[in-house]
């Protein structure tokens, strides 16, 4: 289970429901975070999906458990093909044949306290990625 919903929904039904508009807006954001975490957040990032169970997952695969934290920072920096993969998630992924994870997702207060340290260790980063954005 993945927390939360894809990063950006670059497909022409997105739920912004703006069609063509709502997909460039999205590839827009995409191309300003890439910026931001190319220029300072790859550490962060990197070491954060290390010590807490993060993956990338995008168009119709699972989570990307094959690539190590910097790898995926690095797939993520260098995707030239968002469009085409029509989303892309970044996030604490909780598996259920993980005794630990099922804890997790079996207890709501825990599961909520996840979910708010994912968003709150991650919130520097949005708001680097849309403050300032002309997107």
């Amino acid at each position: 289970m993945r927390e939360g919903r894809p990063w950006l929904d670059f497909s022409l039904g997105g739920p912004d429901g703006d069609g063509v508009a709502g997909r460039e807006k999205a590839l827009s954001f995409f191309e300003r975070f890439q910026l931001v975490l190319a220029r300072s957040w790859s550490v962060d990032l990197t070491r954060w999906m290390a010590s807490d169970g993060a993956f990338i997952q995008y168009g119709d695969r699972p989570p990307a458990v094959d690539l190590l934290p910097a790898q995926a920072v690095q797939w993520l920096v260098n995707c030239r093909d968002a469009a085409q993969l029509e989303w892309i998630f970044v996030g604490r992924w909780l598996f259920l044949d993980n005794p630990d994870h099922q804890r997790i997702l079996g207890d709501k207060a825990k599961l909520a306290k996840v979910a708010d340290d994912t968003m709150r260790t991650l919130y520097p980063l949005w708001l680097d990625t849309y403050r300032g954005s002309d997107v």
